[in-house]
């Protein structure tokens, strides 16, 4: 909540991102979390958790309404791969474009020509997956990121008697909403993280190894 009064969550806000609806959805969500770790276990996770995760998915929807056009190429690679899937391309065969231009530094130049990438999409295909999924879906690919962080969250909170409060620990990281603004693709690795965690505590490390 205190970065939430002190910096912003995004660099690309537009003028039409309301920074006292984020500020009362950020106290909202910072008093579930700490209902997540004081309440009796019972009240934790069947009623103050579940509200945490919606807190939370609105929060995300506030960022990606907000910041509708980041200016980072992560973003711009996913909304064009998953626009080539849908209309039944191959996003892995594909040009992208050189968002940051010649004097950048980013690409060499042997990977531009004509102002655009040839390197096709550079992420795996579970990737492309959800992000294509979160487009077609919900309009953004980044509905993809904010969902597997809730996801990551609600795997957390089934590990044990203090999931719900380690959980809750989790979702208030301070730069989880710069994270989804930018489309980077943590989260989804992220929940495949948690679903581990979540393997070994039902087998035996031996078994999991």
């Amino acid at each position: 909540a205190a970065c939430a009064i002190v910096a912003a969550p995004g660099l690309y806000l537009t003028a039409g991102a309301d920074e006292l609806d984020h500020l009362k959805l950020t106290l909202l969500a910072t008093l579930l979390g700490l209902g997540c770790v004081l309440a009796p276990e019972r009240w934790g996770r069947r009623v103050v958790f579940p509200a945490l995760l919606a807190v939370q998915l609105l929060l995300a929807g506030w960022m990606i309404s907000g910041s509708p056009r980041p200016f980072i190429d992560v973003f711009v690679f996913h909304e064009e791969a998953a626009g080539r899937l849908l209309a039944g391309g191959n996003p892995y065969a594909m040009d992208l474009p050189d968002l940051y231009g010649d004097g950048a530094g980013v690409y060499p130049d042997s990977l531009r020509r004509e102002g655009r990438l040839q390197t096709g999409y550079i992420y795996p295909a579970g990737t492309l997956w959800a992000v294509s999924a979160a487009k077609a879906g919900l309009g953004d690919p980044r509905w993809a990121f904010a969902i597997a962080w809730v996801l990551a969250a609600v795997v957390v909170a089934s590990l044990g008697p203090r999931g719900p409060a380690l959980a809750a620990l989790l979702l208030s990281l301070p730069r989880s909403l710069f994270v989804i603004e930018q489309a980077w693709p943590e989260p989804w690795v992220l929940v495949w993280f948690v679903l581990v965690l979540a393997a070994a505590r039902v087998r035996s490390s031996r078994k999991l190894a």
